[in-house]
């Protein structure tokens, strides 16, 4: 950063400041640091328990895929998921309009 600036008492203080002044007058932007605004929601770690056969043949997939096997279970569970709430959702449409 060039300066530090003065520390502002409210939000209407911060517009103000803002509407008068460029981000280039206090940001050095060749020594600030790029950042990537990514959403991402909240996760909960979880414990799941799942026969070997059944976990091994998920990693099998997973490899040949080249993706994660975690990563493969929460695919697996969102689109079943989603799959879930559309046909809940068809079918409580048609059982109204019938």
């Amino acid at each position: 950063m060039k300066k530090k600036g003065k520390k502002l008492a409210s939000d209407h203080d911060v517009a103000t400041f803002w509407d008068h002044h460029d981000a280039t007058e206090t940001l050095d932007l060749a020594t600030e640091k790029q950042v990537d605004l990514v959403y991402e929601p909240p996760v909960k770690s979880i414990s799941l328990r799942l026969p070997v056969p059944l976990l091994l043949n998920i990693k099998r997939i997973a490899a040949q895929m080249d993706i994660a096997y975690q990563a493969l279970i929460k695919v697996w569970l969102s689109e079943k998921a989603e799959e879930k709430k559309n046909s809940r959702l068809s079918s409580q449409t048609s059982s109204t309009s019938a």
